[in-house]
């Protein structure tokens, strides 16, 4: 695979299916499987908005394999995680990789993560 498909949806939605599996990358980035596998042949293209939600999944790959092994990461991301008070699959999707950044470096640190969200 040449640089420019790597780094083009196609090599992005290869890259969060390897490590997520499709169901999981499509579900982070809110689209049918169908959809996900349909950029990962190059056979379609996401629109703005998707391309955005999956450039962010995939560059949260990266600290997620540093802090779980790729099994465990998937876990991770549809369990329930105190600091975010929801699945961190979830509070991916209401507000991108930052939350879940937060709750990986609080995991490494050794904390709880950040405190509770505001009313």
């Amino acid at each position: 695979m040449d640089r420019a498909t790597r780094n083009g949806p196609a090599g992005m939605a290869l890259r969060a299916a390897g490590v997520l599996g499709h169901a999981l990358a499509a579900e982070m980035v809110g689209v049918p499987v169908h959809r996900l596998a349909a950029w990962a042949r190059g056979q379609e293209t996401p629109d703005p908005e998707e391309l955005a939600r999956l450039a962010d999944l995939v560059s949260l790959l990266e600290p997620l394999l540093r802090a779980f092994a790729p099994d465990r990461a998937a876990a991770w991301l549809g369990s329930h995680e105190p600091a975010l008070r929801a699945r961190p699959v979830d509070a991916f999707r209401r507000g991108g990789s930052g939350p879940l950044r937060e709750a990986l470096r609080a995991r490494h640190r050794g904390g709880a993560g950040p405190g509770p969200a505001p009313d």
